[in-house]
């Protein structure tokens, strides 16, 4: 084959400009080239849906608005109680929903400022955020009902001490993707509220009393036993999933991850939901401050740059090191239709 014959076996690709053979051009267009329009990877469970009109307007403005719109927020969105500051949800669902809601009163001011500052969610920019008052989310005059029985021992306990020992606060911040990335890593947009309340209670104040469901309900490892929550959120019986169920509308998708051996598909807990997948999602590795000996400090501030919260040992002596990344084998459910 002479050269001018070479040349015309050969096609440009528009997206990467790279010269194609022209046998392997379709395939390379829809498979290969790195700069092709992909979907995200669970967008056959979770299909892309448009960013909300509210997150939209938000995105262009310069400062998060003082009336904080809490329907908005909860319509459509992500409940994570006991989250820890586990990304799972949003790598998996994000672009279905746009808003997600964690809720976790075991973890102090400090740590959440800290890791959402840096490492932050990967692939995406913090460009607002703000402070929540509970009075913003929850009126001053509106009565929390918990449980008079506990389902788990020294439950009562557990949770009088938990919620007299947090570090109460709350935090709202949205998040832009990088320009360089595409659906594949999610949406433009996406908002997170952070709040340091006990899971069911937040339901209660937040969605069973403005008659919303979250459409995604996210229950990953949430801590019974050993791990310092009152009651199992894994427990068909239990009160949160009475609650729940007992709602007029029910979530639509589950997350459910437990420290259990993983099995290859896994009849769910609560009735009325189907399995569809399972997956795994990986805690990137964590940080937290030493100083100079070694030993954990919280002898550190938090300064402001150019809008961001960011973290400085004092006296210079403070740095941050790595902990192990965690490992979540999670199984996502569908509500029967």
């Amino acid at each position: 084959m002479n050269k001018n014959n070479q040349i015309l076996n050969y096609k440009t690709c528009q997206l990467c400009n790279n010269k194609i053979r022209i046998d392997r051009y379709d395939n390379h267009v829809s498979m290969k080239c790195e700069k092709r329009s992909r979907a995200h990877p669970f967008s056959d469970i979770f299909p892309k849906q448009e960013i909300p009109v509210w997150l939209k307007e938000i995105s262009k403005c310069k400062e998060l608005p003082k009336i904080f719109p809490l329907i908005d927020i909860l319509t459509e969105s992500c409940f994570y109680p006991a989250s820890g500051l586990d990304a799972s949800p949003v790598i998996i669902a994000n672009g279905h929903v746009h808003s997600f809601i964690y809720c976790d009163y075991g973890i102090a001011k400090s740590k959440y400022y800290s890791e959402i500052s840096f490492p932050g969610f990967n692939g995406y920019k913090k460009i607002l955020q703000r402070s929540i008052e509970a009075d913003e989310i929850v009126p001053e005059n509106y009565n929390i009902h918990m449980p008079e029985i506990f389902d788990q021992f020294y439950g009562k306990e557990i949770l009088i001490n938990a919620q007299k020992n947090c570090d109460k606060f709350g935090d709202w911040t949205i998040w832009k993707r990088n320009d360089n990335l595409d659906d594949y890593n999610g949406p433009e947009y996406f908002s997170l509220i952070f709040l340091t309340g006990e899971g069911l209670a937040t339901y209660l104040g937040l969605y069973k009393r403005n008659n919303i469901s979250p459409k995604i309900l996210s229950v990953i490892q949430p801590g019974h036993g050993f791990g310092g929550n009152w009651t199992n959120y894994l427990d068909e019986n239990g009160i949160f999933w009475r609650t729940v169920i007992n709602s007029e509308i029910n979530p639509n998708f589950l997350l459910i991850g437990e420290y259990t051996w993983p099995h290859k598909e896994k009849e769910c807990n609560y009735k009325g939901y189907n399995f569809k997948r399972k997956t795994y999602t990986f805690e990137r590795d964590r940080f937290k401050h030493v100083n100079k000996e070694g030993n954990p400090t919280t002898l550190f501030e938090y300064i402001e740059v150019n809008g961001n919260v960011q973290v400085k040992g004092k006296n210079n002596d403070v740095r941050r090191i790595e902990e192990p990344g965690i490992k979540h084998t999670i199984y996502i459910y569908k509500k029967d239709s």
